[in-house]
């Protein structure tokens, strides 16, 4: 009854990143190995952190196992449980704050949630959770897996209480380090960010809290589906006056 009185007070609104799911736990996922191939089994994860999968073992169903590491993939598609679902809609509207700005129906619908092999900013190779699936043409956005200041308090089992997201892991498309984007360094690293794109204008003060419409401006304005910029208009031909004859 609390989870359903808190999702009814969470309005739909704007383009935002989805909440981590903090028990990456499933009936079934599939994982994209790196040569291509893919393998679909009941999946037991090690998580390291929030949105970081350390391994993941897939038990097949002709039988048999498969281990894997970050490594050995480009992505996995996890079909959350029930558990997990209601772990990720709780920790959606996990204070009031975070209620008004979560699409509390986008979060309870869907199907499956997707892990891709990035980079850690020191280096490490990882598979961490899109946060921006549909507007991350450009820009991928994933959880910091030790970004989250959380202060919990469990009712039957659950977390239905914690603090704000204080940063987030960036990646570009187009390749360079995975940038670490905190709450309080945003502004100064806005032009890092979208300075790439012409099209944008850098607000007088960027805000942390409007980084997901930022990045989504950023893939259509920029993006590989992005309109081609208008052709600069033609110069008047000049004409040359006709002598009138003598």
């Amino acid at each position: 009854m609390l989870l359903s009185l808190v999702l009814l007070a969470a309005p739909a609104s704007a383009q935002t990143f989805l909440d981590p799911i903090t028990m990456p736990t499933g009936p079934t996922a599939t994982a994209v190995l790196t040569d291509g191939t893919t393998v679909t089994g009941k999946p037991k994860v090690t998580p390291k952190g929030i949105g970081n999968i350390k391994k993941v073992t897939l038990k097949l169903e002709e039988g048999g196992k498969r281990k894997l590491a970050p490594g050995d993939v480009t992505e996995l598609r996890l079909v959350p449980g029930g558990l997990a679902k209601a772990m990720s809609a709780m920790n959606a509207v996990s204070s009031i704050s975070e209620a008004a700005k979560t699409n509390a129906g986008e979060t309870m619908s869907r199907e499956e949630v997707l892990y891709v092999t990035g980079k850690l900013p020191n280096g490490k190779p990882a598979l961490l959770q899109l946060l921006n699936p549909g507007f991350d043409g450009t820009i991928l956005v994933f959880p910091d897996p030790a970004g989250r200041e959380t202060t919990q308090v469990a009712v039957g089992g659950l977390s239905v209480a914690g603090g704000a997201v204080k940063s987030y892991l960036v990646a570009k498309r187009s390749g360079g380090d995975t940038l670490l984007v905190k709450r309080q360094q945003y502004d100064k690293l806005w032009t890092e960010l979208y300075g790439d794109c012409s099209a944008m204008t850098a607000p007088e003060k960027p805000e942390f809290d409007t980084m997901a419409a930022d990045v989504a401006s950023h893939a259509q304005l920029c993006g590989p589906d992005a309109a081609p910029a208008p052709a600069p208009a033609a110069e008047p031909a000049l004409v040359e006056p006709v002598a009138e004859p003598a």
